[in-house]
């Protein structure tokens, strides 16, 4: 997918998602999408703030989501049509915080060496 294709898509499910979201206290945004060239399986990324409700937020989005492929195809141009969305948490954001955790874990330690 082209990426200005693509970020155009991930703004207007963007606003899709927004206005489909009934957990209004929640933040949701998409890290990426993912669609095979032909058509198949739709898979988007989603990072859920607060992290409580992600679990709830993924299973109601793929419980609607016939609904929200009605609004995709209303809204976006696709050359080939997905088959199926499937909505899935993304991990890149946890990763990094796991990872600047240890880092900075291990810049304490190396202080406290040195003193």
């Amino acid at each position: 997918m082209q990426e200005r294709k693509k970020i155009e898509t991930i703004r207007r499910l963007s606003e899709i998602l927004n206005k489909v979201n009934n957990h209004k206290n929640t933040i949701i945004t998409i890290t990426d999408i993912i669609m095979p060239s032909k058509g198949g399986v739709m898979t988007i990324y989603l990072s859920v703030f607060p992290d409580k409700n992600e679990l709830k937020i993924i299973q109601y989005l793929n419980a609607i989501n016939f609904k929200i492929k009605k609004e995709c195809l209303a809204t976006i141009r696709f050359r080939h049509l997905p088959r199926k969305i499937i909505f899935k948490t993304s991990k890149s954001i946890k990763e990094g915080e796991e990872l600047l955790k240890l880092i900075n874990n291990l810049s304490i330690n190396e202080q406290t060496k040195q003193t």
